[in-house]
């Protein structure tokens, strides 16, 4: 499917560019698209900019997002259903946003960390005869990190490395499970920072046009 804002290829099927973020919409006389049409035209008198700046809580039309003198130039990264409801981006396609990109990276990082030391930990307690539940759980927490970006899968994994590396450095007394703290840590502020954005995206219906930081 061609995005029509940037000529980007995107999968069939897909609401958002994952280039520009502009929605796909590829059916042009459904109520949903006229709606956005009129919404889009409205905000972007002058008359009615103005009116939005001075009152938070202004709306061009039933069921559009509140504007705040800025919204005008992201509603296209919002949708309207065939019935003209107004309908925000998921958290999925929010995370998906140009914006994100740094965030998810980051996240993604900290990921592959978790399966790098879950491999690690699994050869060595297979070697040891042991069974593996400590690669099951870093490999299930990198996991859901990596496709979720979960901030409660993320405090998860840091407080399992703290516990781990104290077992490591008191009872088995070696130095073994920083690299997994590091990885936690990292995760817990990124997905921190990626949840604040959207919870800031879903009171305002301002969408981030820089990387979030």
């Amino acid at each position: 499917m061609k995005c029509n804002n940037c000529g980007a290829e995107n999968a069939d099927g897909s609401r958002f560019c994952t280039n520009c973020g502009a929605a796909l919409d590829n059916n042009a006389v459904d109520a949903g698209a006229q709606q956005y049409a009129q919404n889009v035209q409205y905000a972007q008198n002058p008359q009615n900019m103005q009116y939005a700046q001075n009152n938070q809580y202004a709306q061009p039309m039933q069921g559009a997002p509140m504007f705040n003198g800025q919204n005008a130039q992201y509603m296209q990264y919002n949708q309207y259903n065939q019935a003209g409801q107004y309908q925000q981006l998921t958290k999925e396609e929010f995370i998906n946003l140009p914006a994100m990109e740094k965030q998810k990276k980051n996240a993604n990082a900290c990921a592959i960390i978790c399966y790098v030391c879950a491999v690690i930990t699994l050869i060595a307690q297979l070697v040891g005869g042991g069974f593996p539940i400590d690669a099951v759980i870093l490999g299930v927490l990198g996991g859901i990190i990596h496709w979720k970006k979960s901030f409660i899968a993320s405090v998860i994994l840091l407080a399992y490395s703290i516990f781990n590396f104290v077992i490591c450095v008191f009872v088995l007394q070696t130095g073994g499970g920083w690299l997994i703290i590091v990885a936690g840590v990292y995760a817990v502020v990124t997905t921190y920072k990626m949840n604040k954005a959207y919870k800031n995206y879903t009171s305002t219906g301002i969408v981030p046009t820089e990387n979030v930081a």
